[in-house]
């Protein structure tokens, strides 16, 4: 058990603790002495505060319940057919369990609110970090590249020596991709927006992925309206976001299988879906595949989901995983439509 958890047991301990001292003091106290009743009964604010800046709202609400529960056999047994004692002590209960809701809701926003100043300010130190780490390693990969090109002109097709000159250039290659995703988790996201049929990004991806996953017999198709609308956005930081997920989604199909690209128009906003057929997500592992740097693929810079929802989220469009209807999952991607948007019709 981690030192944290035995603090939150403490505190739920002190709590609970509370919560039952006050109801002794006050189920000890004569009923004819309505004043000491009003004072214990204010008492149970003390733990019911206390849970809510403790837990937020799930803990507020729990103190709540359990405050009501002890207090409420007291309101029944002093019943006075509606007298303005009874209206009082069920006005209390109210009260409880409005404050529990209201101190719970704010104190869960204000920890979000710290959580997401901690997490842009770790990943301001790491992109500082990393964009240092990738210049440095930028310069000499290219200049790699350029021997290597140079050398491997000189070399005939069929000589084995140009086959390791190739390896060489692919890895390299790969190397500066990795590289560049580093610089671009670690500059600003700048957007160049235009009205784009949304067809052209979508078409240039599926070319660019068609070698590749004809290389491990995954099949790529195309599910298009008849209508589709044209939408603001750079076309070239839509294309980088969506072409990872559909090279992630061939790299994740098992040989044989399909790789869906689907785009279906909402009320206010235009959805793509890519769907793969794979072995799907780990529990475990949904809640983290689009952190900076986590990656199950070996070789991977576990940036290209994060840098795929950053892209997403400037455009002030959200990106979601959903399992998919028979196995594998889906990627959805949805884009808010540009005003006065108009519709062009697929070819």
């Amino acid at each position: 058990m981690s030192g944290e958890e035995k603090y939150d047991r403490i505190k739920i301990g002190v709590a609970v603790l509370l919560v039952v001292l006050i109801s002794v003091l006050h189920y000890s106290t004569g009923y004819r002495e309505p004043y000491y009743h009003a004072l214990n009964r204010e008492l149970y604010f003390i733990p019911l505060i206390l849970s809510g800046l403790w837990f937020g709202l799930r803990g507020a609400m729990i103190a709540s319940a359990g405050i009501t529960s002890m207090y409420l056999p007291y309101t029944i047994m002093v019943w006075n057919n509606f007298a303005a004692s009874d209206f009082d002590r069920i006005l209390s209960i109210l009260l409880f369990n409005v404050i529990a809701a209201t101190l719970g809701l704010v104190s869960d926003k204000q920890k979000a609110s710290e959580a997401a100043l901690r997490r842009s300010e770790r990943l301001a130190a790491m992109g500082q970090a990393v964009s240092a780490v990738a210049h440095d390693i930028k310069t000499p990969l290219i200049t790699i590249e350029g021997f290597v090109r140079l050398a491997r002109k000189g070399l005939s097709e069929d000589d084995p020596v140009g086959e390791k000159l190739d390896i060489v250039i692919r890895e390299t290659k790969r190397l500066e991709n990795m590289v560049n995703e580093m610089l671009d988790f670690s500059r600003p996201l700048t957007l160049n927006r235009v009205p784009v049929d949304f067809t052209q990004p979508l078409r240039e991806i599926i070319s660019l992925v068609q070698d590749e996953a004809a290389k491990m017999n995954v099949t790529i198709e195309e599910k298009l309206p008849e209508k589709l609308p044209e939408v603001a956005l750079d076309p070239e930081r839509i294309k980088e976001a969506l072409l990872n997920l559909v090279i992630n989604a061939v790299q994740a199909s098992p040989e044989g299988e399909i790789v869906t690209l689907s785009v279906s128009m909402g009320t206010d906003s235009l959805l793509c879906d890519v769907i793969d057929r794979g072995h799907g997500i780990a529990a475990g592992t949904m809640e983290k595949i689009f952190s900076p740097f986590f990656t199950t693929k070996k070789g991977g810079t576990g940036l290209g989901l994060y840098i795929a929802r950053r892209i997403i989220e400037a455009h002030g469009g959200k990106i979601t995983v959903l399992k998919g209807r028979e196995q594998g999952v889906i990627f959805r991607v949805s884009l808010p439509l540009s005003t006065g948007s108009r519709l062009l019709r697929a070819d």
